[in-house]
């Protein structure tokens, strides 16, 4: 089964070999902005979730949970969710599109980042919907980031979403 503890043994080595990014520095930002508030981080590459939760360890020594399509488990993936909404220590939650599609209620969070935009905006929305929903007491913050002045992919797939939008009113 994969589980938290056994991510650090794996990529331990990731923590001597990480650098800053336009998307990871605008990400501490926001954390550095919410401090004191449980933090949703949504994306559809794992690969990501994984440089950044060894960042975060980097920088904040913040041991932050991952909630990806690796664990297969049903009970060890409601222990992570329970862990994060339970436990003050684990403020940040990494979480792939495809993973917490549905059936996930994360209203013990109020921030949530979305790092990149996926095809289907449903998923997007679903993301989104993971934390503003019923049972929200608190003001939620959402995210969503993009690379300005490049030919960014994200924008790519914003416009894309748009028309489909227009296309569907």
């Amino acid at each position: 089964n994969w589980d938290n503890a056994e991510w650090s043994k794996i990529h331990f080595p990731l923590l001597k070999t990480i650098n800053h990014s336009s998307k990871t520095s605008k990400i501490i930002e926001i954390i550095k902005k919410h401090p004191n508030e449980k933090i949703t981080i949504f994306s559809q590459f794992t690969s990501f979730l994984d440089l950044l939760k060894a960042l975060l360890k980097k920088e904040f020594n913040i041991n932050a949970l991952l909630y990806d399509g690796r664990i297969n488990n049903f009970f060890s993936r409601n222990s992570i969710i329970h862990l994060f909404d339970s436990n003050t220590h684990h403020n940040i939650l990494l979480l792939s599109l495809k993973a917490a599609y549905a059936g996930l209620n994360l209203v013990s969070a109020s921030v949530a980042i979305i790092t990149d935009t996926w095809y289907n905006s449903s998923f997007d929305l679903q993301a989104i919907n993971r934390i503003h929903r019923f049972g929200q007491n608190n003001i939620t913050f959402i995210y969503r980031l993009f690379i300005h002045n490049t030919f960014s992919i994200d924008l790519f797939i914003l416009n894309i979403q748009n028309s489909k939008h227009q296309n569907n009113i």
